[in-house]
């Protein structure tokens, strides 16, 4: 959106379009889209990436990674 927002339909279709750059790789990693600066639930925004990359036809591993802020070192 204008505010930077994800939404259901971006993170779905950018989850899409990722794993159509993929499909030579065995396997793949990919961040929790929109669930930093987009602003969406990390619980949702998982949902919502394991529904639409099971819809896909990859023979490899897909890894979804969930970024955990911590505190930087002194």
């Amino acid at each position: 959106s204008l505010l930077w927002r994800a939404s259901v339909w971006s993170i779905r279709e950018s989850a899409c379009n990722a794993m159509a750059n993929a499909n030579s790789d065995r396997s793949i990693a990919y961040p929790f889209i929109g669930a930093g600066s987009g602003c969406g639930w990390s619980a949702r925004v998982r949902v919502w990436m394991k529904d639409e990359l099971q819809r896909i036809d990859f023979d490899g591993i897909v890894v979804l990674v969930r970024f955990k802020y911590s505190k930087a070192l002194p």
